[in-house]
């Protein structure tokens, strides 16, 4: 009886290892293609006849709006008195993200805006590829021969998905 205990106890272990295996792996496969679905649409005109920029205040999660904007204080659009207080400050930035986000690369804008190229600005072309869950390339084509890559992380938001970082490098 012992052993006939045992046995039914290791099926239903297993059974239930299995569903919650197959539950994790379709609700992966799911989000994936939904997150997709979702950066494809922040590129969509209000008119729906070309790419546009998206609004950085509506589609970046609230801390890496601070890192980005903080990183345009320090590096972009300096104001400090004296040599000290820039050095200071970049310490402070590099310490309050060091764990967070990567600052081994230059922060380019996201997406390669900037000078002129704002929210709403028509694109040529817009091409998003799967790296991994949560992760895509999105690379932007201006037009007049300037392309940026970049690397995108997702992080669900309720029913929608956030940018949570951006690395971008001008392709040409």
């Amino acid at each position: 009886m012992k052993i006939e205990k045992m046995k039914k106890t290791i099926i239903v272990t297993k059974t239930l290892l299995f569903l919650l295996l197959t539950l994790g792996i379709s609700t992966s496969c799911n989000q994936t293609p939904s997150a997709e679905k979702w950066l494809k649409s922040i590129f969509e005109c209000p008119n729906g006849s070309s790419f546009c920029f998206p609004d950085q205040e509506k589609v970046f999660t609230k801390q890496y709006l601070e890192f980005y904007y903080e990183s345009l204080e320090i590096y972009e659009y300096p104001d400090f008195e004296t040599e000290e207080e820039q050095v200071a400050a970049e310490k402070a930035f590099e310490n309050k993200w060091k764990n967070i986000y990567s600052l081994d690369a230059y922060i380019w804008p996201p997406f390669g805006m900037g000078n002129g190229i704002e929210v709403g600005y028509n694109l040529k072309n817009v091409t998003i590829t799967p790296i991994a869950e949560l992760e895509y390339t999105v690379i932007i084509d201006f037009g007049q021969e300037t392309v940026f890559s970049n690397k995108v992380v997702l992080v669900r938001s309720g029913e929608a998905f956030l940018i949570d970082y951006i690395e971008t490098d001008l392709i040409k």
